[in-house]
């Protein structure tokens, strides 16, 4: 399969072509944060492989190349019509994984 191969870090994320990829990096106050995610149209459901802070010095590879096998999102949710209570509910949930898989990383 054809896709993008991202390695940062000791990381390495494959991302298939056929999901909307979004590669992202965006500076909120002082902080600079790099996102992996994608979107699946037609089911509405958001993929994430990845979320987190750059610091000084940090390199990103992006490069479009055959692999086996893509990565698999470390969180996947359907898009739904959720009330605002559910939906923060569900940021929490997505903050609360993303910040052990940091912490298990030695990163936090």
């Amino acid at each position: 399969m054809r896709g993008f191969e991202i390695k940062f870090g000791n990381n390495t994320i494959r991302i298939a072509e056929n999901e909307q990829v979004s590669i992202m990096i965006e500076k909120i106050y002082d902080q600079l944060n790099f996102h992996c995610g994608g979107f699946i149209t037609d089911k509405n459901i958001h993929l994430s492989w990845y979320h987190g802070n750059l610091k000084l010095g940090d390199e990103i590879i992006i490069e479009r190349k055959e692999f086996e096998e893509s990565s698999e999102p470390i969180i996947t949710s359907e898009v739904s019509g959720l009330t605002a209570e559910e939906l923060a509910e569900k940021k929490l949930k997505d903050f609360r994984v993303l910040e052990n898989q940091l912490k298990e990383k030695g990163l936090i």
